[in-house]
């Protein structure tokens, strides 16, 4: 199974498209606007910290407006002994036909967990996203989830997602989807 996504947000698996997660939420969530260049430096920060977990960064080509952030992920990685294992991971849920591509998948303290990175504010859905995302993983894998909130000031704060009910709320949040799809709504 081969997983591509496109430069506009469209995934495909095997030749046939799929929706990915965050637009899902968007679409069933509308009215949660980024604010100004929000999306771009989110972006930069994203392939910023995934050059440096893949030791592949060059800091001499390190916009300014993002060392800060990548400053807080490299404290978090030390400071919690995050050892990353998975970068980038595009995955896709067979049963109900979604993709997204997960931030990383590693280790802390001992135990195994999903991490979404976020340049951004905490918002109320974070916490579906990674359950989304965790339903798309083999389901004998036994892991943790949880956002990390990093700050242009090299600081970072973690919010860790551990209410079951987010399984839930992402699969009606997937079908309200499907049915504002199926009447064009």
């Amino acid at each position: 199974m081969e997983i591509k996504l496109s430069n506009d947000h469209e995934y495909t698996v095997d030749g046939k498209v799929y929706p990915g997660v965050t637009t899902i939420i968007h679409e069933v969530y509308p009215g949660y606007p980024y604010p100004e260049g929000a999306a771009e430096r989110g972006h930069h920060v994203h392939l910023a910290t995934q050059l440096f977990d893949e030791d592949d960064l060059d800091d001499g080509s390190l916009d300014p407006l993002v060392s800060g952030y990548l400053e807080g992920w490299k404290r978090f990685r030390e400071e919690m002994d995050f050892q990353v294992k998975q970068i980038e991971l595009k995955v896709h849920n067979e049963v109900y036909g979604y993709c997204g591509t997960l931030d990383r998948i590693g280790t802390m303290k001992g135990k195994l967990y999903l991490i979404d990175i976020k340049s951004g504010a905490k918002e109320w859905w974070h916490r579906i996203q990674t359950a989304a995302y965790a339903l798309c993983l083999p389901p004998d894998t036994v892991f943790k989830r949880a956002s990390v909130y990093l700050s242009a000031e090299g600081k970072y704060k973690i919010d860790y997602y551990i209410n079951k009910q987010d399984y839930h709320d992402w699969l009606s949040t997937f079908r309200v989807w499907q049915i504002k799809k199926e009447n064009n709504l």
